[in-house]
């Protein structure tokens, strides 16, 4: 059998020459925190330990005053813990970017300068959102035109700002689609990574019910987390998702009419246009909304009639005035006589029909007696 003895490493077994060199090339352990000493010089012995050490990125082995050397952030005799009690726990007042309340015990004093000096700063951010334009831009047509629109997306990915610590510049990632519903019928996707869309919607005949809708909204990609100004993750990470929907109304309205009749140099009264379908349709169609007051300019020569027509659901006008001559104003209403005021009441219902639509009932006000005038009028519902 083999003899086999394993030493004791000891001052009685073993010694070391004077000026000799002892090469040592494994990994040496001391497992005792006074296991390692160092000699003073004085005939006394200097403990070398990591007894208590938190570990910071730059600590060195330094003495502590008390006879060790110990690992400590750098500095005069290392960094000074601070402690409670007797010290307070927490600041009780704001120092630069330390503010007031913050839990301060056990932190080195080199931590809470930098707390104070170095304050970490967090990034404006803003939020993405999509936009959605129309061409032709307008939103009201007459009822029974046929419109064909073209649909403008754009996407904004939102921003960071400023960027820290190498984190990214905009909220969310690029577009996946842009989506389209007009007038009550989604259209298909348009897959697309680009910030601005085009899209030309199906040809569409307006009616009169309530606002048809144009809307768009965007699908877009995740984003990264924002950094603040010491590389941590900073606020809220926007997911794969979609925007909210703008909508744009499509209205249709039926027109409103005016125009001017010659009466041929007879009296007053005697030559006044019949109020009826074929006056209307003769006159000038302006499609716009006549619910509230409305403005017209004849252009009436004193020989002239002057009349205007509205829808019989637009407000019943009261009052009529001429915008450049402000003492010429006055009352619409009452009977049909040239002695009463500029306008009587007007003749309802008079239903009209054009290549649009059909049978639909209207006011038609005609003046009591000639007037000329190049100034335009206001026509008012009070």
């Amino acid at each position: 059998m083999p003899f086999f003895a394993r030493p004791d490493l000891s001052n009685e077994q073993f010694k070391q020459l004077p000026n000799s060199e002892l090469s040592l090339s494994g990994q040496t352990q001391i497992v005792t925190t006074s296991g390692l000493t160092i000699s003073d010089g004085a005939g006394g012995n200097v403990i070398v330990t990591a007894e208590n050490a938190a570990s910071h990125v730059g600590d060195v082995l330094t003495y502590d005053g008390a006879g060790k050397i110990k690992l400590l952030p750098s500095g005069s005799a290392g960094d000074v813990i601070y402690l409670s009690p007797p010290y307070k726990p927490t600041t009780s007042c704001t120092v630069g970017g330390l503010n007031a309340g913050t839990t301060i015990t056990g932190c080195t004093l080199s931590c809470i300068l930098e707390k104070i000096l170095i304050p970490v700063l967090n990034p404006s951010l803003s939020p993405n959102y999509n936009t959605l334009g129309i061409n032709p831009s307008n939103q009201t047509y007459e009822v029974g035109a046929s419109i064909l629109l073209t649909a403008y997306g754009g996407y904004n990915q939102g921003s960071v700002s400023p960027v820290w610590c190498g984190g990214p510049s905009v909220r969310t990632g690029v577009p996946i689609a842009y989506n389209y519903s007009a007038f009550g019928s989604v259209c298909p996707a348009q897959v697309s990574s680009s910030l601005s869309n085009t899209y030309v919607l199906s040809p569409y005949v307006v009616t009169c019910y309530n606002p048809q809708i144009v809307s768009g909204w965007v699908s877009y990609l995740c984003g990264e987390y924002a950094k603040d100004s010491a590389g941590a993750n900073y606020g809220l990470k926007c997911g794969n998702s979609s925007t909210s929907a703008i909508q744009i109304p499509i209205n249709g309205i039926f027109p409103y009419f005016y125009g001017k009749v010659a009466s041929g140099g007879v009296p007053a009264g005697s030559n006044r246009p019949t109020p009826n379908a074929a006056l209307v349709i003769s006159g000038t169609k302006v499609v716009d909304d006549s619910s509230g007051n409305i403005q017209i300019t004849w252009n009436s020569t004193a020989d002239d009639y002057v009349w205007f027509a509205t829808p019989a659901a637009s407000t019943t006008k009261t009052k009529w005035a001429n915008t450049v001559v402000v003492v010429d104003n006055g009352n619409i209403g009452g009977a049909v006589t040239p002695g009463g005021n500029l306008f009587p009441d007007p003749a309802t219902p008079v239903t009209v029909s054009t290549i649009l639509w059909n049978n639909q009932p209207y006011k038609v006000y005609v003046s009591n007696y000639q007037m000329g005038s190049p100034n335009p009028y206001l026509l008012k519902n009070s």
